[in-house]
């Protein structure tokens, strides 16, 4: 008698709605082992939704005549990073909201990607040198993150300063530095309202390639969100100004967080789940990362 072939059981959280009574994932049959991260279309009630896998282990004789759904298709390997879905399981436990809810968030619709760069529209603006105070902060924003000096970690500043104080320079020339002594590192930008993102691509626009800037907002279209995205996670692009939402991006080697006008409310999210504020979840992405924390504000 020929053996049965081996089969996994794949535990996967459906990116849906679900009660916090309930479950939070649901397991499925599978020939081989799916990378924790993937992205998995799955039989869920009379329906075929996304899920994202979470843990696998072999099968085993399972009593009771139990039986387990199989998979309808793997839809792309390792699609959410390790510490997205540390961030995500933070945000679940932390704010009570629902891990289906919250990883509606993480993950960006899926379509055609377009080759889109932000447009900078003013690159003879003048650089500015750093005041004695301005070069106080970047020194202070930088010391623990020199290629000779492993990052600590998860430090946080305040800037405080009137508004056209020079904080936004000091943010620039921090990340000068630390791009400088690590090319290869990512900084995130937030901004509380869509209104002031012009402002920003120019100025930082100034010191960058256009290509090494993207946007991300709820008002670009998908294609180009989705195509930032990918850019963000294959660590194409350096420079992620965004809202709130930009906290959910795939990361590859962050070290700077900056939170303008952190004192703001719109970086609370008030009028749907998950409600969070993007400041904490900020906090939390810094650990993760080892990156620090600067929050600028004239009314902390």
């Amino acid at each position: 008698m020929s053996k049965n072939p081996e089969k996994f059981i794949i535990d996967i959280y459906p990116i849906t709605p679900l009660s916090l009574r309930g479950r939070q994932f649901y397991s499925y049959l599978w020939d081989v082992e799916i990378p924790r991260g993937s992205l998995v279309s799955i039989p869920f009630f009379k329906r075929n939704i996304e899920g994202i896998v979470i843990h696998n282990r072999r099968d085993f004789e399972r009593f009771g005549n139990i039986k387990l759904k199989k998979i309808n298709k793997i839809l792309e390997d390792k699609f959410l990073t390790e510490n997205q879905l540390k961030l995500a399981e933070f945000i679940f436990d932390y704010y009570f909201s629902p891990i289906g809810t919250v990883l509606k968030f993480f993950v960006p619709k899926r379509t055609k990607i377009r080759n889109l760069q932000p447009t900078t529209n003013n690159l003879q603006l003048k650089k500015i040198n750093p005041t004695t105070e301005q070069q106080n902060a970047v020194d202070e924003i930088t010391k623990n993150h020199s290629k000779f000096n492993p990052p600590a970690g998860g430090q946080k500043f305040l800037l405080f300063g009137p508004a056209s104080s020079g904080k936004t320079e000091a943010y620039i020339h921090s990340i000068l530095k630390l791009k400088k002594d690590n090319p290869e590192s990512q900084f995130l930008i937030l901004l509380p309202e869509l209104t002031l993102t012009p402002q920003a691509i120019e100025r930082y626009g100034a010191y960058f390639k256009p290509e090494e800037i993207v946007l991300l907002h709820s008002k670009i279209s998908k294609g180009q969100f989705y195509s930032n995205w990918k850019k963000i996670k294959n660590g194409e692009v350096k420079i992620i100004i965004g809202t709130r939402m930009a906290v959910f991006a795939p990361f590859k080697n962050l070290k700077l967080i900056v939170i303008d006008e952190e004192q703001d409310i719109s970086f609370k999210q008030w009028d749907m789940n998950p409600r969070y504020d993007a400041r904490t979840v900020s906090e939390k992405l810094a650990e993760i990362y080892k990156a620090n924390l600067a929050l600028g504000s004239a009314a902390p």
